[in-house]
């Protein structure tokens, strides 16, 4: 039998690409993630999770409740392979009907793997992290009780980025408001 290989590619639309500051700014920026994973077998799965990216270490990190019987831990645990899709705009592009049925977007895909976080100090500093940026009111000792409260009942991962994409449909019309 012969080995299979990736499907991994260069983006075919490069006019739609985007620079890596943007894909950046894309995934810092975005509410949630579809991360995708793979058992054994091949059997795909994805699953919508609350993930924030890091610019500080160019990583992205996500949490889960603490269920070692879940689809997505099986799966990481067979295979840590996972592709994160993030979506930072979407918006039909009622201006341009009836020549163009279609949609703006600022999106990005990351390829890598995800593991389990289990320093116990690590697993604070990403939680502090994902507070923050869903919670950005909430002060530091909010955290630290909320944490006490249920860190033990919360699996914390952190993705290993191999490759980062991002892709837009008229970026000008999203990216110009933040010069």
């Amino acid at each position: 039998m012969s080995e299979m290989k990736s499907t991994e590619r260069p983006l075919r639309r490069k006019d739609r690409q985007l620079s890596l500051e943007e894909t950046r700014f894309a995934a810092k920026h975005a509410q949630f993630a579809i991360v995708s994973t793979a058992d054994a077998s091949g059997t795909p799965y994805g699953i919508p999770l609350s993930a924030v990216y890091s610019d500080e270490d160019q990583t992205l990190y996500c949490h889960t409740v603490k269920s070692t019987e879940s689809r997505l831990y099986q799966n990481l645990k067979q295979n840590p392979k996972i592709s994160a899709c993030m979506i930072l705009h979407a918006k039909p592009a009622v201006d341009e009907v009836p020549q163009e049925f279609t949609v703006n977007f600022v999106s990005v895909v990351a390829a890598g793997e995800l593991h389990e976080v289990t320093d116990e100090d690590e697993r604070q500093r990403v939680m502090a992290i994902i507070s923050k940026h869903y919670l950005p009111m909430v002060t530091p000792e909010q955290i630290k009780d909320y944490y006490k409260a249920f860190g033990a009942d919360t699996i914390v991962w952190k993705m290993t980025i191999n490759s980062i994409t991002g892709k837009a449909r008229h970026k000008e019309k999203f990216f110009d408001r933040f010069q």
